[in-house]
């Protein structure tokens, strides 16, 4: 969420509680015209310049939410996910036929993950997605006829690698 949204939806909803307050405060003592800022307005006039602008003010908040990305700048500098050539070649070794783009946006996406996961200390999250990328593993090696007996061993292999790189 862009951070100017909030503002404006507090400052929309400051306008349209304040007009409704005037509205219902001022009516019941059957004031017709209300001063401010030394012009003189009609209630009905102020009432419906407040409800009206805190009601524009909340859409314009939704469509500013709706209409404009936002991606925050983050002080921390998290670590960047590129493969070193010597793990490069270790998992071209391991992966030998396979399509390498699919399982290297597997892989990437899975160190991004893990390590977040591991930076809050949330192991439960770690574990599954661990799971995640060892189904997706074992689904490419079957596409591409490993032999059954061979999935698991590279996929362990694999991961003991990714494992590595993370310490």
């Amino acid at each position: 969420m862009h951070p100017i949204v909030p503002i404006i939806m507090a400052i929309g909803a400051i306008s349209f509680l304040a007009g409704l307050f005037f509205l219902a405060r001022l009516g019941m003592q059957r004031i017709k015209k209300i001063n401010v800022f030394g012009k003189v307005y009609a209630l009905w006039r102020f009432a419906l310049t407040t409800i009206g602008s805190g009601v524009a003010l909340i859409m314009l908040s939704v469509l500013i939410h709706q209409n404009v990305p936002y991606t925050p700048t983050s002080d921390v500098t998290q670590a960047e996910f590129t493969q070193s050539g010597v793990s490069d070649y270790e998992l071209g070794l391991i992966l030998e036929s396979i399509d390498r783009n699919l399982i290297d946006n597997y892989i990437l996406q899975f160190q991004k993950d893990y390590y977040n996961a591991l930076t809050n200390g949330d192991k439960t999250t770690a574990g599954l997605l661990l799971l995640e990328l060892k189904y997706n593993m074992r689904t490419e090696l079957e596409k591409h006829g490993t032999e059954p007996s061979q999935i698991e061993e590279k996929i362990n292999r694999v991961i003991s690698l990714l494992q590595a790189q993370q310490k």
